[in-house]
C-alpha cells in the first residue's frame, strides 16, 4: 500500500502536493509546477433519478487498490508503488487487487490547505481544552505519524414535491387547562436540497468521528485532478451510490416533515403520510482531506483526525470507564471540600490566637 505518486523530471524523485500553494514540489532539487485548471471551473455532478440510481454503473480508470485486512480500508494506488502499512490503523496485514476498473472516479476534490506541522499544532491546542484524555495522548508519545488521507464523500442536490395527509394539533388553554386540538389537514410542500453530503468510507470508527465534522467550504471544491493525490493517500468509496440515495432521503423526510409543520404552524403530528417526488437529482463523489494518526489501546486503534481545509481535529479515544469516572469525580469533591474546610479552620485558628 502507498501513496499516489508524481515523479520530479529533473531528478525523478517523488513530487508532492504543496497544501495552499496548488503546486507540485520536489524536496531534493526544488523544481515545481502548477497544477492545471485550478480555480478554473465549477465541479459537475451525474444526473438520475429514482429509477436509474439503482441501475447506475460505476465507471472510470484502472488502479491498483490495497486492501488492508485488519481496518478493512481500501487505498488507491499508484501501479508501481508497494508498502505493507495501513495509514489508518497501521496494520502490515495487506492484500492487492489489481483490477478496480468498476471504480467511479471521483468527480471533485478538496486540496489540502492544512500542512502536517499546521495539523499537529491545531491537534494538540485541541486535546489540551479536552478532559480525561489520556497521557500518552496529550504528550504524543503514543500517537503515530501523522498522514494525510483523502477520504471519499458522496454529495446529493435534488428538488422535491411531497403531497400530504394527515392528523395535526395545536395547543390551546393553558397550565392544568391546556389541550391538543387535531384535524386533519392535507397540502403540498415544495422543498429543495442541495449539498448534502454523506460519508463513503464503510468504516465505523472514521464514520463515528467524520459525523461530527464540519463541511469543506464548497466554493473550494475543485474538477478532480490525480496529480494533486501525489505524496498522500486516497481511499476509494465503499457505500455504493444507490445505498448513499438511500441514507440522504433519509435525511430528506425529516427535513420535508419539519418544512409540513412549520408551514401549517402546528404543535404536534398525530401522524402524516406524503412520499416525496424527486427531480434535478444530481450526485458528485470527491475526496476531502484530513490528517490522521491512530492511538492503540488495548489491541483496538482509535483514528484522530484533522480536517486538511479548516484545521478543526476530530477525535476519538478510550473513555473513562464509568467507575473510574466516579472515582475521580469523587475525589474531586473530596479535595474542594477538604481545601474549604481547611482554609475556614485556618482562619479560625488564627482568630484564637490573636
Amino acid at each position: 500500500m502507498a501513496n499516489i505518486e508524481k515523479k520530479c523530471p529533473s531528478c525523478a524523485a517523488t513530487l508532492t502536493y504543496d497544501p495552499g500553494s496548488a503546486s507540485l514540489v520536489c524536496e531534493y532539487c526544488g523544481y515545481s509546477e502548477q497544477v492545471a485548471g485550478f480555480g478554473q471551473g465549477t465541479v459537475q455532478g451525474v444526473g438520475f433519478n429514482n429509477q436509474t440510481v439503482y441501475s447506475l454503473q460505476d465507471y472510470g480508470v484502472i488502479n491498483k487498490i490495497n486492501v488492508c485486512k485488519q481496518c478493512g480500508a481500501e487505498i488507491m494506488v499508484a501501479d508501481n508503488q508497494l508498502s505493507n502499512t495501513c495509514p489508518f490503523c497501521g496494520s502490515h496485514s495487506i492484500s492487492e487487487v489489481v483490477d478496480s476498473s468498476s471504480t467511479m472516479p471521483p468527480h471533485g476534490i478538496f486540496p489540502f490547505y492544512v500542512t502536517k506541522e499546521q495539523a499537529k499544532e491545531s491537534f494538540f491546542r485541541y486535546v489540551n481544552t479536552c478532559h480525561l484524555v489520556p497521557k500518552n495522548i496529550r504528550d504524543g508519545s503514543a500517537l503515530s505519524e501523522f498522514v494525510g488521507v483523502y477520504l471519499p464523500f458522496w454529495s446529493f442536490d435534488t428538488d422535491s414535491v411531497s403531497a400530504y395527509e394527515g392528523k395535526f394539533g395545536t395547543y390551546r388553554g393553558s397550565g392544568d387547562d391546556q389541550y391538543t386540538h387535531y384535524e386533519k389537514r392535507s397540502g403540498t410542500i415544495r422543498k429543495r436540497f442541495e449539498n448534502y453530503w454523506i460519508i463513503a468510507s464503510g468504516r465505523k470508527d472514521l464514520y463515528n468521528v467524520l459525523k461530527r465534522m464540519d463541511k469543506c467550504d464548497i466554493r473550494k471544491l475543485e474538477p478532480f485532478r490525480e496529480e494533486v493525490l501525489s505524496g498522500f493517500y486516497a481511499e476509494r468509496y465503499s457505500v455504493p451510490i444507490n445505498e448513499a440515495w438511500d441514507q440522504v432521503r433519509g435525511k430528506f423526510r425529516q427535513e420535508i416533515e419539519n418544512a409540513i409543520v412549520n408551514d401549517l404552524r402546528v404543535d404536534t403530528i398525530s401522524y402524516v403520510n406524503f412520499e416525496p417526488v424527486y427531480s434535478n437529482s444530481q450526485v458528485r463523489y470527491f475526496l476531502a482531506p484530513f490528517w490522521i494518526t491512530y492511538y492503540k489501546y488495548k489491541g483496538k486503534s482509535y483514528p484522530l483526525l484533522v480536517n486538511g481545509q479548516s484545521g478543526k481535529a476530530l477525535t476519538m479515544w478510550p473513555q473513562v470507564s464509568p467507575a473510574w469516572a466516579i472515582l475521580i469525580v469523587f475525589a474531586i469533591i473530596t479535595i474542594f471540600f477538604l481545601l474549604i474546610f481547611g482554609f475556614s479552620a485556618l482562619r479560625m485558628l488564627l482568630w484564637f490566637r490573636t
